[in-house]
């Protein structure tokens, strides 16, 4: 008895003089050195629905889903990321973006830096949609598994290459997702199998629409099952059709046709890049409800250079003076 006594004195420190700040009775010992089973009973109770009410705040703490964002009908803003550095992700978080869109296709990037990036973004509840730079199932898991909300697959033509792309993304029996264990699946409080059919309804998956071939099978492509939407890449159009200015004629045109298909499936992720506030303006009145800004090292020179050059004015002016 008094070996017990002695395996269950830290219990005694640990519980009898901290139970009072938990709510729960004291846990008292008798002459006998044994344990008041009630008060443990009510204390084992009690610690039951501390842990219960502690993972209702966790789920119920988590932001909402893009999904359930876009078919409510919310326009949402983002950026892409080169400048994938935790810091910069912080920023551009900070500053207001809904989602980042991260560039794994050109680059130097690696994969230590979407998966901060992923990290970063989720710290402060944002979405990250990660573009793939090859086709590879592979690769589209371990973006998921490292937390990504989805994938943009590029250079998508028709609805075969929709179709697999969107199996990649999905646990059985809607695709072919492996299931193995990840980062994605920590913040999860219920059973491993819930979580994987609940990953595939979550999943986004789009397709990157960047060819005349892809114009003409874009309803076709939307139309596959599991597909969340498209993003419409006008400097690819533009370059096929072998002009640069993206505000040419034929490319405003080729645009706003498939601007037009892309309405007829309502609910659907449409992203567009705006380069400008009224752009942004405009793209949203042909139906795009993701509005991307351009690169941010882009953005970045841009400011510098404009305050680079505004000091340059100031300076001159003042030396004439």
């Amino acid at each position: 008895m008094k070996q017990i006594f002695i395996h269950l004195l830290p219990v005694f420190f640990l519980f009898g003089f901290g139970s009072k700040s938990l709510g729960c009775k004291d846990i008292k010992v008798k002459k006998d050195n044994s344990i008041n089973a009630f008060a443990f009973t009510e204390y084992t109770k009690r610690d039951s629905v501390i842990k219960k009410s502690f993972d209702t705040v966790k789920n119920s703490s988590m932001k909402e889903k893009l999904k359930e964002r876009i078919s409510k009908g919310e326009v949402l803003k983002g950026a892409v990321i080169d400048i994938a550095h935790p810091t910069f992700i912080e920023v551009v978080c900070a500053a207001g973006a809904d989602f980042l869109f991260l560039d794994f296709e050109h680059g130097l990037h690696d994969y230590n830096d979407i998966g901060q990036a992923i990290r970063t973004a989720e710290l402060s509840n944002v979405s990250t949609l990660v573009r793939l730079g090859e086709r590879s199932s592979n690769l589209t898991v371990r973006m998921l598994d490292a937390g990504a909300t989805g994938i943009l697959f590029p250079h998508v033509e028709t609805a075969e290459e929709a179709a697999e792309f969107v199996s990649w993304c999905r646990y059985k029996p809607l695709g072919i997702r492996g299931s193995g264990f990840a980062r994605a699946s920590i913040s999860y409080s219920g059973n491993e199998y819930e979580r994987r059919q609940q990953a595939s309804k979550d999943v986004v998956c789009i397709m990157i629409v960047e060819s005349l071939k892809g114009k003409e099978n874009l309803a076709k492509i939307l139309a596959v099952e599991g597909v969340s939407g498209v993003f419409i890449s006008q400097g690819s159009i533009s370059m096929e059709l072998g002009l640069s200015d993206w505000k040419d004629p034929k490319v405003v045109k080729v645009l706003d046709e498939m601007a037009t298909v892309v309405k007829s499936f309502p609910n659907s992720a449409f992203l567009r890049l705006s380069l400008t506030p009224d752009e942004a303006v405009k793209n949203v009145a042909s139906g795009a409800n993701m509005i991307l800004l351009t690169h941010d090292w882009q953005l970045i020179k841009g400011m510098y250079s404009g305050l680079f050059n505004d000091i340059t004015n100031k300076l001159n002016q003042a030396a004439k003076k």
